[in-house]
């Protein structure tokens, strides 16, 4: 993948901007409407599930059960390429972890998170990825957009930390957004045991890891840990000033706008 280059003299915020745009987080394509037409061995095994269990298959539409195939392909990619690995973050960006503080990774999550998947280990599994599910860019000549690929391998490394294993029965169960004794707290504290949750659950092998993780996890689940500059009291589902920071949030997504710049506190 390409790297948007990041001027030294820019600012923090300026760059966390440009690493938004070249990562396609906010305007980018979305990936998960990209599900592969079913071939005739799919077919003939979701006409196996209709003759087995038929309530099943009404729950499940051919779309949706083809997504699902391409989630557990993707997972089973990652898995090889894992090969006894620790973390996947560590895996994919050790070198690049090792030369930012704790302090730069919290104020520019988006500007280390492109970085490392543009290290040789995450360029690697992206074309494994693509070659499993066939998609445009597996074959010498083709190149997939920039955007498409960044999201491909945040898209793996969400379902991987949260696909359930031998080593991790329980996968990252046990923290819900939605957890009543949430309410009230301010994001940063919020945020922090979001990260002890990672560590806890050996998703992460130290705070650097978490805070990159996590930001990718936030993209999909919890859009507005994404903003920055959210000051300390401004607490969580708890007033209306926070219900006005959700609707300018959710505005500015349905209007296509710069959440960084049109959200941001």
């Amino acid at each position: 993948m390409t790297s948007t280059s990041l001027a030294t003299t820019d600012t923090p915020d300026t760059q966390e901007f440009r690493a938004r745009q070249a990562l396609g987080l906010d305007q980018g394509p979305d990936i998960e409407d990209l599900v592969p037409e079913p071939d005739a061995r799919e077919k003939k095994s979701y006409k196996a599930l209709e003759r087995a269990s038929p309530e099943l298959a009404l729950s499940m539409p051919m779309q949706m059960y083809m997504a699902k195939i391409t989630d557990t392909r993707i997972v089973d990619t990652v898995t090889t390429f894992m090969s006894g690995q620790s973390t996947l973050i560590k895996h994919l960006g050790a070198d690049i972890l090792s030369n930012a503080s704790v302090e730069q990774l919290r104020a520019s999550p988006s500007v280390w998170l492109q970085k490392i998947l543009d290290s040789t280990q995450a360029m690697a599994l992206t074309e494994q990825l693509l070659k499993q599910l066939k998609w445009y860019g597996a074959t010498p000549g083709e190149q997939t957009p920039a955007s498409i690929r960044y999201q491909l391998l945040c898209k793996a490394i969400r379902l991987y930390v949260r696909a359930p294993s031998v080593d991790h029965p329980d996968a990252l169960e046990g923290f819900s957004w939605q957890d009543p004794t949430h309410w009230g707290k301010s994001y940063q504290t919020l945020r922090s045991a979001f990260e002890q949750h990672l560590l806890k659950a050996r998703r992460a092998a130290d705070s650097k890891e978490a805070i990159v993780l996590a930001h990718v996890l936030y993209i999909h689940e919890a859009k507005d840990f994404t903003v920055g500059d959210i000051p300390s009291d401004l607490r969580y589902k708890r007033s209306m000033v926070w219900v006005n920071f959700m609707h300018g949030l959710l505005l500015a997504d349905d209007l296509g706008l710069d959440r960084l710049k049109s959200v941001s506190l």
